[in-house]
């Protein structure tokens, strides 16, 4: 007999920005579960091993990324209030952080922006997403791709929004 096995990557990168492109592109390319339930129990300990991380470190820009890179994975397990949390706790670093770091300061607002339009919370969705656009475009102009994908996603909070009150109704 034929036994299927199942391998597992998961990848951190040095900054928030790579984590971010590779977590979504997965998330939106390959739809591969359909509830957290289905996962087995792979991506619960990758968070397990996120947050044991968080707990051994002393660097606030490593604490702030893995606090994110952690509420990327919550939001992608529909865990919105854990997910909500941490982003929060990378939030409040990066105000902490000096320099500032307004990259990662966008990045974490788009995060939490995004994890917001998931849990159907679009008005502070919207909000998030309005703070991540003026730091981006701050810090790089109006007309960089990154305030793209920031009007990108300001789009999808609308469009998803105007279906959700369509079902309603």
């Amino acid at each position: 007999t034929y036994r299927h096995s199942r391998i597992f990557y998961l990848f951190l990168f040095n900054d928030t920005a790579t984590t971010e492109i590779y977590t979504l592109s997965l998330h939106d390319a390959l739809p591969i579960w359909e509830t957290w339930d289905q996962c087995d129990d792979y991506m619960l300990h990758i968070v397990e091993v996120a947050k044991h991380a968080i707990a051994y470190t002393d660097c606030k820009e490593e604490a702030r990324h893995l606090f994110s890179c952690t509420a990327m994975l919550l939001t992608l397990g529909g865990m919105y209030k854990e997910a909500e949390t941490y982003i929060e706790k990378a939030l409040n670093l990066d105000e902490l952080l000096d320099p500032p770091n307004y990259k990662n300061w966008a990045q974490d607002y788009r995060i939490y922006g995004m994890l917001l339009t998931e849990h159907r919370t679009f008005e502070m969705a919207k909000e998030k997403l309005d703070t991540a656009l003026r730091l981006d475009e701050a810090r790089v102009g109006e007309h960089h791709p990154i305030v793209a994908k920031n009007l990108r996603l300001l789009a999808k909070v609308f469009q998803i929004g105007r279906a959700s009150c369509r079902e309603r109704v």
